[in-house]
This record gives structure tokens, sequence and C-alpha cells, in this order.
């Protein structure tokens, strides 16, 4: 059975973890449905994976990338996947 919602996905490049404020976050590439926004979430199948790529640049002072999956709400609030912390070698 597919997702019930379309999710967005969020890739953030930090400079702290967990960011303390907008000043933390170098850089972002999201998108509203991944597959470089072709391919809702609500068409995946059960136990597909799905490939997808998000391109940052390199920035000194960055640590890691975090990324997530959201999706809008009626009353304008997010709904977040926990987020994923990636530390760069």
């Amino acid at each position: 059975m597919p997702p019930e919602h379309d999710h967005a996905v969020a890739v953030h490049l930090l400079a702290a973890y967990p960011p303390a404020g907008p000043e933390d976050i170098l850089a972002q590439a999201d998108r509203s449905h991944p597959v470089g926004g072709w391919y809702p979430t609500s068409r995946w199948s059960a136990g597909e994976c799905v490939p997808d790529s998000y391109a940052l640049p390199q920035m000194e002072g960055a640590i890691g990338v975090r990324l997530a999956m959201y999706r809008a709400l009626s009353d304008g609030s997010f709904e977040n996947s926990e987020w994923l912390f990636l530390p760069l070698p």
C-alpha cells in the first residue's frame, strides 16, 4: 500500500547539529517531491526503494548533512519525520 500522503524532502548542510538557528543551515536542497520533484510519495509501492540525489555546495565550516521527509498540514503547520544526520568525513 503506498503512503497515504505526499511528503516533501528537506536536505540541509549544517555548521552545527542540532542547528541552534537559521545561521547553522549553510545551504539546503529541499524538494516538494523526491526524484527531482517528479515522483510523489503517494505513487510509491510498498517496499519500493526510490533512489534520489541532491547537490549541496562544499562550504567552509560544514560538519554534516541532515535530511527528513515532511508534509504540510491543512492548518499551515508541518509534520516531520525524524531528522537523519550524516557527518562529513
